[in-house]
């Protein structure tokens, strides 16, 4: 492959990755992805924003996106996050998350274990 086919294929990446980022951004929708062998979790730019962040302000980790969950709806995402670690599947589910600014955003997470 040449040096032109590269850079042609970088900027093809960066296009569809920009459409994606658009397109999550007008459909009010994000993405996510945990990487359990290395225990990292990667967010697009629109996930940011639904939990009213600046895109890649911070690193992305469960840690900071639990404290953000509902008191009364934690314990049964936990309970989701666990139960896809043991048995890998398909499932939705909805929870509310608490916006900086004390506002309640509901969420509607559909998961899809990927190997």
């Amino acid at each position: 492959m040449t040096l032109q086919n590269k850079k042609n294929l970088l900027n093809k990446l960066a296009e569809r990755e920009s459409f994606l980022n658009f397109s999550h951004e007008i459909g009010g929708m994000g993405a996510w992805e945990y990487d359990v062998r290395n225990n990292k979790v990667y967010w697009s730019e629109n996930n940011y924003r639904l939990l009213g962040l600046e895109p890649f302000s911070i690193k992305p980790n469960n840690q900071y996106f639990h404290s953000r969950i509902h008191s009364e709806d934690l314990e049964s995402v936990k309970n989701i996050e666990n139960s896809l670690q043991s048995d890998p599947k398909k499932l939705s589910y909805e929870f509310r998350i608490l916006m900086p600014d004390k506002s309640i955003r509901y969420f509607f997470e559909q998961c899809s274990p990927c190997f």
